[in-house]
């Protein structure tokens, strides 16, 4: 077999060059597309008090350095004066930077795989996961474009900073590495900067304890240069404030009081997060096909790669060789961290699934890969060992693959989504105008209505039922009326487990007239009892207390009107998850379905 001469290592090399650049402009287009079907030029959530903040002054310096934190970055200064007088202001300009944002944190880490020659399979890895749509919440939301620039300035960063480290610097890279801290902390990071910021901190002194030359001082200086600013920014932030609207306002010694294990679930579910979207996820908990159990397995699962990664780093000595992947996955960890620390708030353990933290989760997931490819590199210039070295890549490979289906499906699911995501977004411009004139009560309603739910087209399943007719008007007294039926049933026939506990069922236009339905065994005989075939209908899960099940209804039905869809004039309310579960009626889980006509769906 002839050997490739010169010439022909130059057309592979060049070859791969090619590949390694083009992948993050192919993953710009697809953002590109994704955001033009996705999203049309409506704000919304925080973005709506950044434009309000700014708008329509925005050489107002005043205007600058404003109470509210997200407002408070100054990169932000300079796209909102070039938006406002190029474009009009558009927020689909702001969504736009956030897609070449991206694609410049994979130029990043496109130029990193090639200087440490990483195999190319690898590199596509990381780009799968990189353009993941995991994120689309801080894609679709034109603020968020500031953060993924954020993001991209740590990554080049930190390569510099292991370029450096790796004793490959060149002639600039030490004025370069002692400005950017102060122009990532002070100018494009906002609060995102405390993690990065801590962590360079902590490289710096790694890397100057583990060196004993005449680096070690200017290690201490790249410290010096990090700390400074964070210091400013921490001063600067004490002079804005944050709002968390849905905060219980109970300390965290008061939760872990009633709930011990709060602070384990939570991290688990942002773990799992990042094996499959947590937004995935949250349905498949309440279609029933998985139980909280298994998301946090996946935690488990994903906080193994995590550990497993660092030994590597230790034990395979990859860290001598360069720091960028244990910098990637302390600073993963850390977020996870963080986020918890910044949203137990909340007390809702499902937060930690939230598309707008995926930012943040995925730099552990990119360490933990990296540290992977850097490890097969290592092994292929050993000796083959026992049947344990031989075993453990195919683990870390199977491992890989579970984070390439997981991240592919997550993607895949939200293409299927894209066109919902614009509906929506319509929906709230033409209800833009009438926000003015809308009650507290109507904004809450509405707001529900518009953003908790994606209506989905389903088979509700044949089943054996306890059924009886009852009448109320009160939401009170149906919950008692409900509650005495249930054990009327469970009593007499037992429960059946294969299927939900219990739902209730009305005709659209008496809602006052309603059945109690209990799922019980379906050999169960005797009186009430009913055996249900399967039925076509249209749902949302609905998190929310239960005032606001007319208010998803009124939207099921108008969607249908909208698509044409005849309906049996029949709604069910599935109970998915309530009291028992919750204190906090906001956290209710309720699957709202409208029956359709037989043979129309």
């Amino acid at each position: 077999m002839k050997l490739p001469g010169n010439r022909d290592k130059k057309i592979i090399d060049g070859t791969h060059r090619i590949v390694f650049y083009l992948l993050p402009l192919l993953g710009l287009a697809f953002l590109l597309w994704y955001i033009k079907n996705a999203a049309c030029d409506v704000v919304y959530s925080d973005y709506i008090r950044l434009v309000n903040s700014y708008l329509p002054d925005v050489f107002n310096p005043e205007k600058f350095f404003v109470a509210d934190v997200l407002t408070r970055i100054p990169i932000n200064y300079l796209s909102r004066i070039i938006n406002v007088k190029f474009f009009g202001f558009s927020i689909t300009f702001d969504r736009v930077l956030g897609a070449v944002s991206v694609s410049l944190a994979a130029w990043c880490f496109a130029a990193y795989s090639r200087q440490l020659k990483i195999n190319i399979k690898w590199f596509i890895t990381f780009m799968i996961v990189m353009f993941s749509l995991n994120k689309w919440e801080m894609l679709t939301n034109g603020s968020g474009w500031s953060h993924f620039f954020a993001f991209a300035c740590f990554y080049y960063h930190q390569i510099l900073f292991d370029r450096y480290y790796r004793g490959q610097e060149r002639k600039w890279d030490k004025t370069i590495l002692m400005l950017l801290p102060w122009l990532i902390i002070l100018g494009t990071a906002g609060p995102y900067c405390a993690i990065y910021a801590v962590v360079m901190i902590l490289a710096s002194g790694a890397a100057a304890f583990m060196d004993t030359g005449e680096k070690r001082k200017q290690y201490v200086i790249f410290l010096i240069c990090t700390l400074i600013p964070l210091l400013l920014y921490i001063l600067s932030n004490s002079f804005a404030v944050e709002e968390h609207a849905g905060a219980t306002g109970r300390s965290l010694g008061e939760i872990l009081k009633d709930f011990p294990t709060f602070p384990i679930r939570f991290i688990l579910k942002s773990l799992a997060g990042m094996m499959v979207g947590g937004e995935e996820l949250q349905q498949w908990i309440a279609n029933g096909c998985i139980s909280n159990k298994i998301i946090y397995l996946l935690g488990v699962i994903l906080m193994v790669g995590y550990l497993w990664s660092l030994w590597l780093n230790i034990s395979l000595g990859i860290y001598k060789k360069t720091f960028f992947p244990l910098i990637l996955l302390v600073s993963g960890g850390a977020n996870h961290l963080l986020i918890f620390l910044s949203r137990y708030i909340f007390e809702k353990e499902d937060y930690a699934l939230s598309s707008r933290y995926a930012l943040q989760f995925q730099v552990g997931v990119l360490g933990i890969l990296l540290t992977f490819a850097l490890a097969s590199q290592i092994r292929r210039k050993r000796i083959n060992g026992g049947l344990v070295k031989r075993t453990v890549p195919v683990l870390e490979t199977v491992f890989c693959i579970a984070i390439l289906i997981g991240n592919g499906y997550t993607t895949y699911r939200e293409i299927q989504k894209a066109p919902y995501r614009e509906e929506n977004f319509e929906k709230m411009a033409e209800m833009a105008p009438q926000i003015p004139f809308m009650s507290d009560q109507e904004l809450k309603e509405h707001s529900k209505g518009l953003n908790d739910f994606e209506i989905r087209q389903i088979e509700l399943p044949a089943q054996t039922v306890y059924c009886q007719d009852l009448h109320s008007t009160e939401l009170e007294d149906k919950k008692e009326q409900l509650r005495g039926v249930f054990i009327k049933a469970i009593r007499q026939y037992g429960s059946d487990t294969t299927q939900h506990m219990f739902f209730t069922e009305y005709n659209l236009s008496n809602p006052g007239d309603f059945t109690c339905c209990i799922a019980v065994p379906p050999e169960s005989l005797g009186e009430h009892l009913v055996t249900l075939p399967c039925q076509k209908a249209l749902c949302i899960f609905y998190h929310g207390a239960y005032e606001g099940l007319p208010v998803i209804v009124k939207h099921l039905c108008a969607y249908a009107n909208k698509y044409q869809i005849p309906l049996k004039g029949t709604a069910r309310h599935l109970y998915l998850e309530g009291p028992p579960q919750h204190k906090n009626p906001e956290n209710f889980l309720t699957q709202v379905a409208v029956l359709v006509a037989d043979d129309t769906l």
